[in-house]
C-alpha cells in the first residue's frame, strides 16, 4: 500500500513538473496591408533547427480587421525563432520581385530587419519561460516598389 501511494505521488509530482515547465506564446500580427489571403507562420525551436529549416510548428492564420493572432498553449520553455509572411494571393509561397525582394509582407521574430539577405538567427531568438505568457507582436514589412517606377 505504501509503495502504491509513493508511486502515485511520484507520478503526480512528475506530471506537475512537466506541465510547470510550459509557457504560453501569443503571436500577434497587426496593421497588415490588407485582409486578403492568409498569414503563414513557422516556429523554430532554437537556431539549430532554424538553420536546418526544421520548423517545430507551422500554422496558417486567417486575417480579420488587418490583424492575425496565434495562441500556443503548453509550449516548452526555451528559445525560439518565428518567421512569417502575408500570403496575399494564397499560393502558399512568398512571391519575389525585383532582385529577389519579397512582393508580399514578411516578418521575423523580435521585428528583426532583413538587410541584403535573411537576418542573423541570434537576433531573432526570443525566450519562452515556463508558467508565463509571452506576447510577441510582429510587424509585417512591405517593400515599396513604387520607388522604382518612373513618374
Amino acid at each position: 500500500m505504501k509503495r502504491l501511494l509513493l508511486l502515485t505521488c511520484t507520478i503526480v509530482l512528475f506530471v506537475t513538473q512537466m506541465h510547470a515547465a510550459n509557457g504560453t506564446l501569443i503571436v500577434r500580427f497587426e496593421n497588415l496591408k490588407s485582409n486578403d489571403g492568409k498569414v503563414m507562420v513557422a516556429l523554430f525551436d532554437g537556431k539549430e533547427n532554424f538553420s536546418k529549416h526544421e520548423a517545430t510548428q507551422t500554422v496558417t492564420l486567417s486575417i480579420e480587421n488587418y490583424s492575425a493572432v496565434w495562441n500556443l498553449d503548453s509550449l516548452p520553455e526555451g528559445q525560439y525563432i518565428i518567421i512569417a509572411y502575408h500570403d496575399e494571393n494564397e499560393n502558399q509561397k512568398i512571391d519575389l520581385g525585383i532582385m529577389g525582394i519579397p512582393v508580399e509582407g514578411y516578418a521575423f521574430s523580435n521585428n528583426t530587419v532583413a538587410e541584403m539577405g535573411p537576418p542573423n538567427p541570434d537576433d531573432m531568438l526570443f525566450e519562452v519561460k515556463g508558467n508565463q505568457e509571452t506576447i510577441h507582436e510582429l510587424k509585417m514589412v512591405y517593400f515599396d516598389f513604387s520607388l522604382f517606377q518612373n513618374n
